[in-house]
């Protein structure tokens, strides 16, 4: 079993990168840490966790069939807008 999860990701991502690996894994300790960029995403960064919180408040994410219908059906990587539909 899982009890531990380290990610390493760019310093701007680091706050939306805890909501979701803390949404999807609950009961297990996250430690987020962020690389230094010069990165100006942080501003759009906000957004995005709106959005995060917008697209799963009504998913069941402890079900893995209903977090990929939401991604298949909403995400623009996953749902054709982007990439090719999942």
């Amino acid at each position: 079993m899982i009890s531990n999860i380290i990610v390493v990701t760019s310093d701007y991502h680091v706050k939306r990168t805890k909501l979701i690996f803390k949404s999807f894994f609950n009961n297990i300790n996250i430690r987020v840490y962020g690389c230094k960029t010069n990165s100006k995403h942080l501003l759009k960064e906000e957004s995005s966790i709106k959005a995060f919180i917008k697209t799963f408040e009504k998913v069941n994410i402890q079900s893995d069939g209903d977090v990929y219908k939401k991604l298949r059906q909403g995400h623009p990587f996953y749902n054709g807008d982007i990439y090719e539909k999942i």
